[in-house]
């Protein structure tokens, strides 16, 4: 078979500058190597994937990890409100005490307000209410809370208001008892005039 020279060979063509910006391109779009595509793919941390789980498995309620936070935080209703968290608050006993013991303190500068032996019944029967109404309304919450800051501001309040209501209500009846009539027959006193017509008034006989 003959040969064919080299003239009648046919070269290959050089490719054109379209053709190579066409080849970089497919080049830059394929996939990274299979490990690679491995390491992307892993599988999630188990506390991420339990997360998932929840919102996917069918039936499930989207609102069910944050229920769950809600009940962590640990809030107690008490009479349908919320008593605060945890549900810190003062036993009956305890709330008993402090209220007759405020009365103690009050006697203090007001005597009145001490609590007599037959009174201790109504004085518990009284606390009871209280504390009971303070589970039930929002705005009283602060008598049966521990770390409340009213409580002691009321007892400072309270000391300083008493005994100068007391004062006022003593000067008060002073000004209303007005000055005192004078006893003609008690003894004079140094700085008391004599009673009767002063010398001037006398009148001097004519010819005298």
């Amino acid at each position: 078979m003959p040969r064919k020279s080299k003239r009648q060979r046919k070269q290959s063509p050089e490719p054109s500058l379209q053709e190579q910006h066409l080849s970089e391109a497919v080049e830059q779009s394929q996939l990274p190597p299979s490990s690679e595509l491995n390491q992307i793919t892993q599988p999630l941390p188990p506390e991420l994937s339990a997360e998932s789980d929840l919102l996917t498995r069918p039936g499930a309620n989207s609102n069910e990890h944050l229920d769950a936070l809600a009940t962590d935080g640990g809030a107690e209703q008490s009479g349908g409100e919320v008593i605060g968290p945890a549900g810190a608050v003062l036993s009956r006993e305890e709330f008993r005490a402090s209220f007759v013991g405020s009365f103690g303190v009050g006697a203090i500068f007001l005597p009145a307000l001490a609590i007599a032996p037959d009174e201790t019944e109504k004085a518990a029967a009284a606390a009871d209410a209280i504390y009971d109404s303070a589970l039930e309304v929002a705005w009283l919450r602060f008598l049966v809370d521990p770390q409340s800051k009213w409580v002691p501001r009321i007892i400072a309040i309270s000391v300083f208001a008493i005994p100068k209501g007391k004062a006022v209500m003593v000067a008060i009846q002073e000004k209303k008892k007005g000055p005192r009539d004078i006893d003609p027959s008690a003894p004079l006193s140094p700085r008391q005039p004599a009673a009767g017509p002063f010398p001037r008034d006398v009148e001097t006989p004519l010819g005298g």
